[in-house]
């Protein structure tokens, strides 16, 4: 662009000179023909505030950051990163940003803002957590995660992911067992294992289970494996020491201990106030109950025999019975079974039913 006059400018354009009206003229701003190069750090390092280590350090680059290229020579290299211009070493700057580093937590390690002793913790990893490293110094490693970032012990991470075992799975014989050396009965047997022995579970097949047991590794039939150990029985009416119905479990147990079960109300019919129900309740509610514990070889009949005293049938509605066979925990803390009121008539008995104050059967009246 040249002189003006009026609404005319004096131009000069491929290599003519001429005039031109403003009306066909736009102004813009020139695009810039530079170039702007980039570089990575591919190892930690002070931003210079000069071409000396002995300079005052303007900032700190981590590992991979990208940084403008102002040029240099011989063992400096002039950088821009964010708002502050500097130098860093040579040695330290790549062409190509470089590939990401990961760590592993051995374990559950605290992060902090500095190696400093008192430190501010800044983060908290679990053990196998994915971090990724940065530099490394003096036994500490600066990472990051999602869940912050800071300075870890060196010697609570690992360069690979920490293989955590698979939990071991188990299974318990219901009764005295066969194991076989193949799915089926026509395989030979390997030996028994007694009723209620845990063996390991490794895998199943056409209803039967791979197990590793006292007899060696073999095949057991899913009917005669549970998921769970077997439980104590809490017993609370008829069913107690020296009650009308203790017939059903005399001879068969192997220890009987009195205890109690909180978060349950006892309560009697009215029209037969022999017959009792636990009925779950107020938290403060206790039931005295006696804790069977039942010989291993006989463990499964006894339960079985209960249930069909107590008309219990797993197989149909649950409301429609009279008991439940349900596990509830005592005093100690231990998981046992107990039979209590159903839905249905746990509503009946706390409508018209007579409360045990005293939970205890045996001071019932």
């Amino acid at each position: 662009m040249g002189s003006k006059s009026g609404k005319w400018w004096h131009i000069k354009a491929v290599g003519k000179t001429g005039w031109t009206s403003s009306q066909y003229l736009k102004t813009t701003t020139a695009k810039s023909s530079v170039k702007v190069a980039y570089r990575y750090i591919g190892a930690f390092t002070p931003l210079y505030r000069s071409k000396s280590t002995a300079s005052s350090a303007l900032a700190g680059l981590q590992r991979r950051t990208r940084v403008v290229y102002l040029g240099g020579t011989g063992t400096w290299r002039k950088v821009k990163h964010s708002t502050k211009t500097g130098y860093v070493p040579a040695s330290s700057l790549a062409t190509r940003q470089p590939a990401v580093s990961y760590r592993w937590a051995k374990k559950t390690v605290p992060a902090y803002a500095s190696t400093r002793k008192g430190a501010r913790k800044t983060a908290t990893f679990g053990q196998n957590t994915k971090v990724e490293w940065f530099r490394s110094t003096s036994g500490w490693d600066y990472v990051k995660s999602s869940a912050g970032a800071g300075w870890v012990r060196s010697s609570g991470l690992t360069k690979r992911a920490v293989s955590t075992p698979k939990p071991k799975v188990y299974r318990w014989a219901t009764s005295k067992v066969n194991v076989r050396t193949g799915v089926g009965t026509r395989h030979r047997s390997l030996g028994t294992v007694p009723a209620w022995e845990r063996v390991q579970y490794l895998a199943t097949r056409s209803g039967w289970s791979n197990v590793k047991t006292s007899e060696g590794t073999g095949w057991i039939k899913n009917t005669y494996l549970s998921t769970h150990d077997r439980y104590d029985v809490a017993v609370y009416g008829t069913l107690r020491h020296g009650q009308s119905a203790y017939f059903l479990i005399r001879g068969k147990t192997s220890s009987e201990k009195r205890t109690t079960v909180v978060g349950h109300n006892l309560y009697l019919r009215r029209d037969k106030t022999w017959w009792s129900y636990m009925v779950p309740g107020a938290t403060k509610g206790r039931v005295v109950v006696e804790r069977m514990r039942f010989k291993p070889s006989l463990h499964t009949a006894t339960l079985r025999n209960m249930d069909s005293w107590e008309r219990f049938d797993p197989s149909k509605p649950l409301d429609n019975q009279n008991y439940n066979r349900k596990l509830v925990t005592d005093a100690s803390g231990a998981r046992v079974w107990a039979y209590v009121a159903s839905k249905k008539m746990a509503s009946y008995m706390k409508k018209s039913g007579i409360p045990v104050a005293s939970g205890d059967y045996l001071k019932r009246y």
